[in-house]
């Protein structure tokens, strides 16, 4: 059985939607849309969960997964000085 997973990723700045992140759950990758949104299909239970993208820090953690979730992740973006 597989279930419906909704991931937004927003700036944790601005709580911009951040379009162009690898959002990796379960072997599962997906690229946000220009809504910062990725859709997957993962089995339920406990899965990890990264996201990247380039300018930001990589975000990982667990997730549980119990049915259709909807799941909000956070990227700091990384400042650099010249």
């Amino acid at each position: 059985m597989m279930v419906y997973v909704r991931v937004r990723v927003v700036d944790a700045n601005t709580r911009a939607a951040v379009q162009g992140c690898l959002v990796r759950l379960d072997g599962t990758t997906v690229v946000t849309d220009a809504d910062g949104v990725a859709l997957m299909d993962v089995p339920p239970g406990r899965r990890r969960i990264a996201v990247s993208r380039s300018g930001y820090r990589m975000v990982e953690a667990f997730v549980e997964i119990a049915g259709p979730s909807d799941v909000t992740v956070e990227l700091i973006p990384v400042f650099r000085l010249l």
